[in-house]
C-alpha cells in the first residue's frame, strides 16, 4: 500500500471522479482531490462539516452540509 497524503483529520465520502480520488476532511471543513501520484488540491473550504458530496450528471460537484460551526 502507498501513502499518498498524511496530516488529515476525519476523512469521509471517498469518490473516484475524473481520474482523482475526492474526499471530505470533516475536521478541516475541506473537500480534497488527489491523483495517483499524490498531488492534492483543496476544492472547497467550508465553514461547517462537508457531510457528503457527489457529482451531478454534467460533472458539477454538489455538497450536503450542516449548519455553520462556530470556530474558536
Amino acid at each position: 500500500m502507498d501513502v499518498l497524503l498524511t496530516g488529515l483529520g476525519l476523512v469521509e465520502s471517498p469518490r473516484w471522479h475524473e481520474g482523482r480520488l475526492w474526499f471530505s476532511d470533516w475536521i478541516a471543513g475541506e473537500i480534497i482531490a488527489i491523483d495517483d501520484v499524490g498531488v492534492s488540491e483543496v476544492i472547497v473550504r467550508h465553514e461547517s462539516l462537508p457531510l457528503c458530496f457527489d457529482f451531478l450528471p454534467a460533472g458539477r460537484p454538489i455538497l450536503v452540509s450542516n449548519q455553520r460551526m462556530a470556530r474558536p
